[in-house]
């Protein structure tokens, strides 16, 4: 398991990396993003995964050194701190791109694009751990 959270964060740094070597912001974000997503009311995730075991003969010997060595820091800080303290908190910085399109995405914001309530078939399809739904009407009374 720790291995598959470490090569997904390797992914997600070199997607980041190779977005904020770009010169625009627009080429920054659709670098990191791969194209605009539609409206949340509309998003379909793809359901189909791969859920393959990662073999060490898979990878370069940098890469899996890298691999062994962020999966050994998620163990020592994080989940031996969350048995401590009994929170387990996956904050993390924003990143420039991630940055600079959540600030885009707040400054073109229209509440009047959004439905007032979520499909039923969008609800089915949510989280089942913690879910709160907003109702757009109330947002755009903020």
């Amino acid at each position: 398991m720790l291995l598959k959270q470490a090569f997904y964060e390797m992914q997600t740094k070199k997607r980041f990396e190779s977005a904020e070597k770009l010169d625009s912001e627009e080429s920054q974000i659709t670098t990191w993003l791969g194209t605009e997503l539609p409206p949340v009311h509309i998003y379909r995730a793809p359901f189909e995964t791969e859920d393959r075991d990662i073999i060490e003969s898979d990878f370069s010997p940098e890469a899996w050194s890298e691999l062994k060595s962020i999966a050994k820091e998620k163990k020592m800080r994080k989940m031996l701190e969350a048995l401590k303290t009994a929170v387990d908190d996956t904050r993390s910085p924003l990143e420039s791109v991630r940055r600079a399109w959540f600030e885009r995405r707040v400054a073109e914001f229209d509440p009047n694009e959004h439905p007032d309530e979520i499909p039923h078939q969008f609800v089915e399809a949510s989280c089942n751990i913690l879910v709160t739904f907003v109702p757009c009407s109330l947002l755009r009374r903020v």
